[in-house]
């Protein structure tokens, strides 16, 4: 429970200063993050399988803030 907390003191903090892309970026990973963590557990092997189906959760997130820090800089 207090990891769920921390997420959103960090997502709250991420919006005082975000752009609402970025924003709208950081809903997507901790939508993610949230819905995982109430799933079951899994393997590490799982897991792996599993991320190398998938696209890469933080790229988008990543790459809206890079674009937006150039943009300030």
């Amino acid at each position: 429970m207090e990891g769920t907390v921390a997420l959103y003191a960090v997502a709250s903090r991420i919006r005082l200063f975000a752009s609402d892309q970025v924003m709208d970026a950081a809903q997507e990973v901790l939508d993610l993050i949230i819905k995982q963590y109430g799933a079951e557990n899994v393997s590490v092997e799982q897991l792996r399988r599993t991320a190398m189906k998938k696209k890469d959760p933080l790229k988008d997130f990543s790459g809206i803030c890079h674009y937006y820090q150039r943009q300030r800089f």
